[in-house]
């Protein structure tokens, strides 16, 4: 049994203030940070490294992987990678290309 659904995790990201990405393949929403703080294996060495929160079932429609390029706000970026958590959420690292 599933104690959280598709519908209920793209209630969340609405509800959090999620945007909508934009793909070749299609769009979907998921929560942008573009937040600022240490980065690497160095915790004195500081940046930023965009990411989306996404439903995973979003990330397989639209073939999301290494290299694809996202559009947010009409702003592109690279994708580095996809991190299923296993709990039909994904992270998504992105840089600017």
């Amino acid at each position: 049994m599933e104690l959280e659904t598709d519908d209920m995790r793209l209630a969340a990201i609405e509800t959090l203030g999620g945007v909508c990405v934009f793909t070749d393949a299609g769009s979907f929403t998921a929560i942008f940070d573009n937040g600022y703080g240490a980065s690497g294996a160095d915790p004195v060495v500081e940046g930023t490294e965009p990411h989306l929160t996404a439903r995973t079932s979003d990330i397989t429609k639209v073939a999301l992987r290494k290299s694809v390029v996202v559009r947010i706000d009409e702003t592109p970026y690279r994708v580095v990678r996809v991190e299923p958590d296993g709990t039909g959420m994904s992270a998504v690292i992105l840089k600017t290309p």
